[in-house]
């Protein structure tokens, strides 16, 4: 692992394996950790895992203003820049998916393909499939230590447990988490941004793209993943 410093913003990145690259982003909340257990490195690739802002080992450096997909995905240009990666698969999990198609749309040229792995946003805020994220971080910025009582006896959550424990447990990891409290404006502030302003932007994306979904995972609906895979130009979509 190492760090690279990209206007102002050092970033933690593992790199793993030799040939093509492959960059792969963390979902919201969560940490490069995620990429290696969602996606084991294939062999034939070199792997770029980064940390974004306010996620395991990156501090957050950017103010409020800053925090969004705009940034993000201009602190992604910057690491392959600094790796002098000039072109890469690019992908992720969740917001990891959301970054790397605002990347795509802004620097096709760099984008090789596209793996989008149970995507959460389409063309506005990710609500209200995730609210309880947004609050969840608002409760750790303003109410930390009555946070977990809040998830507790949140209607939201009760019922995501009984629907879906895996995801319940991944909502209440939030609590624990790396920079759970330093990064907890990180959560709403994504939640609340949008990766692209219109779908239909995706159309002229002449990338193949694998889109990946979970069906049953009310965190990341399966109609936003058919949205994707329907407009993107040369795209699979794969329901596991």
């Amino acid at each position: 692992m190492k760090h690279i410093a990209v206007d102002g913003q050092a970033i933690a990145v593992e790199l793993s394996g030799e040939g093509r690259p492959l960059v792969l982003l963390h979902g919201l909340g969560a940490d490069r950790s995620q990429v290696r257990t969602a996606l084991p490195p294939p062999s034939g690739f070199r792997c770029i895992t980064p940390d974004m802002p306010g996620h395991g080992e990156t501090p957050l450096q950017v103010g409020d203003g800053e925090i969004g997909f705009d940034r993000f995905a201009a602190l992604l240009r910057g690491v392959l820049d600094r790796l002098e990666i000039e072109r890469a698969v690019v992908g992720g999990i969740s917001m990891g998916a959301a970054i790397a198609l605002r990347f795509a749309l802004e620097a096709p040229e760099r984008v090789a393909g596209l793996v989008l792995i149970r995507p959460s946003w389409l063309d506005g805020p990710a609500r209200p499939h995730l609210e309880i994220v947004e609050r969840v971080g608002h409760w750790q910025e303003r109410l930390p230590k009555d946070a977990e009582a809040l998830l507790e006896s949140d209607p939201e959550y009760s019922d995501l447990r009984k629907a879906n424990p895996p995801a319940a447990a991944s909502v209440r990891a939030l609590l624990t988490r790396r920079q759970a409290r330093e990064g907890a404006r990180v959560l709403g502030a994504m939640v609340a941004d949008r990766p692209f302003a219109r779908l239909d932007a995706l159309g002229g994306l002449a990338r193949h793209a694998l889109v990946l979904a979970n069906a049953g995972d009310p965190l990341h609906p399966v109609y936003i993943a058919r949205a994707l895979a329907g407009t993107l130009a040369k795209a699979r979509l794969q329901t596991i």
